[in-house]
């Protein structure tokens, strides 16, 4: 493989071109040649997603493409790894929002006031893009605050979660 930082900005280029709200800031990357499947590999580590006013940190992001659908311009995702740092759950949120703005997401984020979390997410894509029913999505919210629709307000909510496809498990759950 070859790390280098000479496409960061060719690669922060085409994310901003999805979504001019928001920018990838990258390190470096390294690059993978897999000869045996023609397909290559891409790492980052410690990037950064900015939009608006916030920022969301990073572990790492890892992606495997089809070389030949690349050349043939046709989608070659094969898979994505996002593992984050501790976030803002607010900003978090905010993200989420530009990306899919539900009435669900909306409330959401009427009722969080505070609190931290990190992720990781596991994503595969078939040929057209879209993402495979084996998704993974795990995780950790820490010290959230949520108020309720009566003004009240539960502190230190804490717990682990995984999503699946149509299974959703939350455990070690406390709260205040």
């Amino acid at each position: 493989g070859v790390e280098t930082k000479r496409f960061n900005q060719l690669i922060e280029n085409q994310i901003t071109k999805k979504n001019e709200e928001v920018n990838l800031k990258l390190e470096s990357v390294k690059f993978v040649l897999n000869l045996n499947n023609l397909t290559v590999g891409l790492k980052s580590e410690s990037p950064m997603v900015v939009f608006e006013d916030k920022k969301i940190q990073l572990k790492k992001i890892k992606t495997n493409f089809s070389l030949i659908s690349f050349l043939k311009k046709e989608f070659s995702v094969i898979n994505l790894l996002i593992e984050t740092n501790e976030n803002k759950l607010k900003d978090i949120i905010s993200i989420i929002r530009i990306y899919k703005n539900t009435p669900q997401i909306f409330i959401l984020n009427k009722f969080v006031n505070d609190g931290s979390l990190k992720a990781t997410i596991n994503l595969n894509f078939d040929d057209k893009g879209k993402i495979n029913k084996d998704y993974n999505v795990e995780g950790t919210v820490k010290n959230a605050k949520i108020k309720l629709l009566n003004q009240k307000q539960i502190n230190n909510v804490n717990f682990n979660f995984v999503i699946e496809d149509k299974k959703y498990s939350i455990k070690n759950t406390t709260l205040n």
